[in-house]
């Protein structure tokens, strides 16, 4: 019988040769790769990790603008597990057929080393082998038992669809068949539904976005003197160092360059920094890594991202054709490759990308780097200014997202995002089968904390459904972002190949536009205190005093928006208030807003219909008075003639 030859899983995914290591070859039976077996290797092609090692480094291999663990450490087992573990992590690396083209992706296999890690800790608890759980039901359905984490059992599911796709000959183990998947899914079921990452409401995302734009259009204009001072300090050990560092490095007070604060002065800098507290070096950089964050979570504001896409960025990423602005970088999550792909934003981002553009830079000089191959959030520690970082030949560390201390919120006012009753009630109409007042981060006086997620999903909602901004500060701040990626994003059924990536912003938008559309309609129609007109208006206050409680019972929401997935019923805005048709409209071609009076999908509103007479009355005298004469003139009063008929007509109705 011959040999089998495997190739790594994860050689698909690197764009790197030199960092491919040696396929396994295996013998007829079991065959364990040899300790001196190569696992990793480096960017330059040097050995990183054997089989024998107990800790197994593949962050060469990580996928772009992944910034996980991807280091396994066996240190951790016993030694009656040990063995196991480090076998299982090899089949999963080298050995299965992962069904794709793309291969196995390391981060992937983390999430596999989790679940297998959790096992390992109930054998060694329980004083089994890990081969006897996989192989009695009984073992495997204790173990479950133990597992509080989702994420930990979808791992395991896939680990144990691996495991069973191979022969035992081959693997060594033989997984118990009497454990079928829906045991699987009834514990995933029993641990309950992930809450979903919250809609930022309008007043606290409102907000941040305006502290935000103040403070990097402030650190914009000071951006070039900054240049020039980080500049200096870099090409000179001594400036702008305290004294007792400059004697520590070997000078004597006659040589010693300008202090800190006398170097900020020279800089026109001084009195910009004493307002956020920098007065040295480590400041500086601490202060340089809160911009840079500040910055990052623009850019997230702004394009919908996910965290790996915006840390996939390189310098050069963005583009300005023809008045739009485009992000360009690679995307690699359920493609398993890296793909080119791109996102839209709007000219509010164009401050913060430059900044962190100058940050990126600085950082390719200290490291002497190409400008092209150094990515946009490259970590600043590099600069060594407080807590630095040396680059170790296997992968430039990245903006570091975990440090608190490092985030832009330290440097804003915190108690503006504190919410509020209304922010509360906001949220329960948009999810209303959810306890938020049971949860602590949503108690009236808690300050709201941001995460990179609930910008993604806010701004898909809020640009799914413009009705649901309601506050007028953050329909001008979302403005033109939500009109670009309407048009790139949403007005055709195919998406360019640019934008097609399976988790992009613009499948999210999609995604969310049925629960969006659900809610404004549900808030603006249903459960509207003002009385409502027009043909589906009427219908509405016709079914509502048909019930003491209301048209809407909230059991009935699910409903409601199962009927917008299904494409049932629609809902957009109109200066008369709302249209529900489900068809393309064929009065907006006649550019006359009467048109929508006689419509039988539209909802009125009274306020709605008094300020639209307001500025038509506005708009005809003041053609009076310029063109009395024209077609537009008479066009314009026929059109007032009609809105205050049907103005006159709901009121005698009334009365």
């Amino acid at each position: 019988m011959e040999a089998t030859v495997y190739y790594p899983n994860f050689v698909p995914l690197t764009e790197n040769s030199h960092t491919t290591p040696e396929p396994f070859i295996s013998k007829p039976g079991i065959k364990y790769p040899e300790p001196n077996f190569i696992v990793s290797r480096t960017l330059n092609g040097e050995v990183l990790s054997r089989y024998s090692d107990d800790l197994w480094d593949f962050r060469p291999y990580r996928l772009s603008g992944n910034t996980g663990n991807a280091r396994f450490n066996f240190s951790v087992f016993s030694d009656s597990t040990k063995g196991d573990v480090k076998w299982l992590m090899f089949i999963f690396l080298f050995i299965v057929d992962s069904g794709k083209a793309t291969g196995i992706s390391i981060s992937t296999c983390m999430t596999y080393f989790k679940a297998i890690r959790s096992l390992a800790s109930y054998c060694e608890y329980k004083g089994i082998l890990v081969s006897e759980a996989l192989q009695k039901e009984e073992l495997m359905i204790g173990f479950l038992g133990t597992i509080k984490s989702k994420s930990i059992l979808r791992g395991l599911s896939s680990t144990l669809s691996h495991l069973i796709s191979i022969s035992s000959d081959i693997s060594g183990y033989k997984v118990s068949s009497g454990l079928k998947f829906d045991v699987l899914r009834l514990y995933l079921n029993k641990l309950g539904d992930d809450n979903q990452h919250p809609i930022i409401p309008n007043r606290i995302y409102a907000e941040l976005i305006r502290q935000l734009e103040d403070f990097i259009s402030e650190f914009y204009d000071v951006k070039d003197r900054f240049y020039r001072f980080i500049t200096a300090v870099l090409s000179c050990d001594r400036y702008g160092r305290s004294p007792s560092l400059q004697k520590k490095i070997g000078y004597a007070p006659k040589n010693f360059k300008p202090y800190f604060k006398e170097a900020a002065q020279e800089h026109g800098l001084w009195e910009y920094f004493s307002r956020y507290k920098v007065s040295n070096m480590p400041s500086l950089s601490s202060f340089i890594a809160q911009v840079q964050h500040g910055s990052r979570i623009m850019l997230h504001a702004f394009t919908g991202m996910r965290s790996a896409e915006s840390l996939s960025l390189p310098t050069g990423s963005l583009s300005i054709i023809n008045g739009v602005y485009k992000l360009t970088g690679t995307t690699s999550k359920f493609v398993g490759q890296k793909k080119e792909t791109s996102w839209i934003t709007s000219k509010e981002v164009s401050n913060a990308y430059d900044i962190v553009e100058m940050f990126a830079k600085l950082v390719a000089k200290v490291l002497n780097m190409n400008e092209k191959d150094i990515p946009l959030f490259v970590s600043t520690s590099y600069l060594s200014l407080g807590n630095s970082v040396i680059f170790d030949g296997v992968h430039l560390a990245m903006a570091d997202a975990s440090n608190k201390q490092n985030e832009i919120y330290n440097l804003l006012d915190s108690e503006a995002f504190a919410v509020t009753k209304e922010d509360l009630n906001e949220l329960e109409r948009i999810s209303p089968f959810r306890a938020w007042e049971c949860e602590k981060a949503f108690v009236v006086g808690s300050i709201w904390r941001f995460t990179i997620h609930q910008f993604r999903r806010s701004l898909a909602f809020y640009v799914a459904q413009s009705a649901l901004v309601s506050l007028p500060s953050l329909k001008r701040q979302l403005k033109h972002i939500s009109r670009e990626m309407t048009v790139y994003y949403c007005q055709s059924s195919e998406l360019s190949e640019e934008f097609n990536d399976t988790n992009h912003i613009a499948k999210l938008i999609k995604q969310e536009k049925p629960e969006a559309d659900a809610s404004a309609y549900i808030s603006n129609v249903l459960n509207t205190e003002e009385k409502l007109y027009g043909a589906h208006g009427t219908f509405i206050e016709r079914k509502k005093l048909k019930t003491e409680e209301g048209i809407l019972f909230s059991s009935d929401r699910k409903t409601i928006i199962k009927q917008f997935k299904k494409g049932e019923i629609a809902y957009s805005e109109t200066p008369l208030g709302a249209c529900t048709t489900l068809s393309p409209c064929d009065k907006k071609l006649l550019r006359s807003i009467t048109s929508c009076l006689t419509c039988s999908r539209t909802v009125i509103k009274a306020s709605r219909l008094d300020r639209v007479i307001m500025r038509q009355k506005m708009f005809v005298e003041e053609l009076s008075v310029s063109s009395p004469s024209s077609i537009e003139y008479r066009t314009e009063k026929d059109e007032l003639d009609t809105l205050l008929k049907f103005k006159e007509h709901i009121v005698s109705k009334e009365n």
